[in-house]
């Protein structure tokens, strides 16, 4: 790939940057993924009534479905992505967002530890380098390397 000049190098890479942020969105929502599935394992809830209303992959927090990444919010050549687990609560708390509820802990009903998955998700993305990883793809793709 070759430029005449750095103008044309920039626009470029503008062109290439939603590409871009939305590959490192999906790599991010993965990992997030990942994440959601295993804060079930973490927490058993006591009363019989709320075991069986889990929903796990079924419109819960451990469905795929309901990670979302948003449109990526650019200035410039800086550009950032939001992944989020958008599962909403269901009982007493109904329609509230569920991953506010798992995150910190905040419950009505007592002794529900907190199960941090974006934390989680947040640490492991750092320690894999999986942003480093998601932009080489995506250079790679649109052919800058």
């Amino acid at each position: 790939m070759a430029f005449n000049n750095l103008d044309e190098l920039y626009a470029k890479l503008l062109k290439d940057q939603d590409y871009i942020a939305q590959v490192c969105g999906q790599e991010a929502g993965n990992i997030l993924h990942e994440e959601s599935e295993k804060i079930y394992k973490e927490y058993i809830p006591l009363n019989p009534k709320v075991l069986n209303e889990r929903r796990y992959k079924n419109g819960g927090f451990a469905d795929r479905r309901n990670i979302k990444v948003f449109e990526p919010i650019k200035k410039g050549v800086k550009c950032s992505v939001t992944v989020r687990n958008i599962a909403k609560a269901r009982g007493s708390d109904k329609g509230k967002d569920l991953d506010r509820f798992i995150e910190y802990g905040i419950y009505n009903s007592p002794n529900v530890p907190a199960r941090p998955a974006y934390e989680r998700t947040k640490r492991r993305i750092v320690k894999e380098k999986i942003l480093q990883k998601a932009i080489n793809k995506a250079l790679a793709d649109k052919g800058w390397i």
